[in-house]
């Protein structure tokens, strides 16, 4: 026989017996079964004295179906961490409630494109924090709020501007911020509906294009875009092609890290291959390669940082170390050197003089420049990783010294280069 007071049938009355009563007065998730079994009283009406007789069951001081004290009543506190407290007042004119206001936040949008949006969140009087979350429209969860405690990615304490990024073009999104109150109990939630823009390619890329973050690309800069890479390569490599990356390769705005080692511990043969001799300055399979690295990423700093570096732009391999014949691809395609400047000596190493160099590099960073003055980071004179594995002690790298020269040759795997990564789109 079930227990009075036992709404949720589960053979204990308990704290979770009283929420449940609650929650069908508050009109939370009502169904026909709730209705009778949270009637504890049997007066057909679900209210206080329903919660108070399953205090009376928790406390073993009367049976749930006794008329409630006339002298006494008790008052029931919710407490955050989901805890309550029961108190025994004699004269409800003891109790003196603060009147608390009611934790509400509104969200409008700042601007949306193929894979992003941007939107501002303002908090209204008696709201101590927020949360937000993003979800597809066609995924909506059946309790949004604790979807946001799970997903959340902004908790503030103040209004600002959110932003939600790798999104899928042409698709209904819904933004949802949850409204805590003074007491940071989570009160309301707010939700703005958006659409993704359609992502529409017109052209084939070219040499020197922005690529943007929704995965498109322009040869002039558009103002509503996000612009992360320089277009330096229109022939991807047969293992790119067959994951789908048929465009080509482009350089990112920045520097993914200055003082990077590229293996912790050594070993040989940790990117999935070793090159020795002429033929590395023709090996461009830097995702192959960065892909073996990260199988053991805490291992290798330079291809960790690489793939850190930014989210991945739609429809693309997403950030990655690049192969020593892709910055050999770089200093031709952007910065118009030949075969001929890039000699290689008879120790293997190729060289470039300095003024050759300078002059390169110059058009190099010229083409980022066309970003603006805050959204890129012209390559310095400073040695830059590559994935490109000669041996168990060294991996290939490209040095420039405005002063001296510019060389692709290798160095000891624990040296502390800077990372500059590519992507594949």
């Amino acid at each position: 026989m079930q227990k009075v007071g036992d709404v949720n049938g589960d053979g204990v009355v308990d704290v979770k017996d009283v929420n449940q009563v609650i929650n069908v007065m508050l009109g939370k998730n009502i169904t026909s079964e709730l209705l009778v079994a949270c009637d504890v009283n049997g007066d057909k009406q679900v209210d206080v004295i329903d919660v108070n007789a399953i205090i009376n069951a928790m406390l073993g001081k009367s049976t749930a179906t006794e008329t409630p004290s006339t002298t006494a009543d008790r008052m029931v506190v919710h407490r955050a961490d989901g805890t309550i407290d029961i108190y025994v007042v004699d004269q409800l004119t003891d109790i003196k409630f603060a009147q608390i206001a009611q934790a509400t936040t509104t969200i409008t949008l700042s601007d949306a494109d193929e894979s992003s949006v941007r939107a501002r969140v303002v908090m209204t009087e008696g709201t101590k924090r927020y949360e937000v979350a993003c979800y597809a429209a066609s995924e909506t969860p059946g309790d949004i709020e604790a979807y946001i405690q799970t997903n959340k990615k902004f908790n503030r304490k103040k209004d600002g501007a959110v932003e939600f990024v790798d999104l899928t073009p042409s698709t209904p999104y819904v933004i949802a911020a949850l409204a805590y109150d003074e007491y940071d109990l989570p009160c309301e939630v707010s939700t703005l509906e958006f659409t993704t823009a359609e992502r529409t390619i017109s052209e084939p890329a070219r040499i020197g294009d922005f690529l943007y973050r929704d995965g498109s690309w322009s040869t002039e800069l558009k103002s509503n875009k996000t612009p992360v890479g320089i277009v330096y390569s229109l022939t991807p490599t047969d293992a790119d092609r067959a994951q789908g990356y048929t465009n080509g390769y482009a350089i990112a705005l920045t520097d993914a890290g200055t003082k990077v080692v590229w293996s912790v511990e050594g070993g040989e043969n940790e990117s999935g291959t070793s090159i020795e001799g002429e033929q590395y300055v023709a090996d461009r399979d830097g995702l192959t390669h960065t892909q073996s690295l990260l199988a053991d990423a805490e291992a290798h700093p330079a291809a960790q940082a690489a793939s850190n570096y930014d989210v991945k732009p739609y429809a693309t391999s997403g950030w990655y170390l690049p192969a020593i014949g892709q910055w050999v691809e770089l200093l031709k395609n952007l910065g118009q050197l030949t075969d001929e400047d890039l000699a290689m000596g008879e120790n293997g190493q190729v060289t470039c003089q300095a003024q050759t160099a300078a002059a390169a590099v110059e058009r190099i960073n010229a083409m980022m420049a066309r970003a603006g003055q805050n959204s890129y980071t012209p390559l310095n004179q400073t040695y830059y990783w590559s994935s490109s594995e000669r041996s168990m002690m060294s991996a290939y790298y490209m040095f420039y010294n405005p002063n001296y020269y510019l060389s692709l040759m290798t160095y000891y795997k624990n040296g502390q280069f800077a990372v500059r990564p590519v992507v594949a789109f």
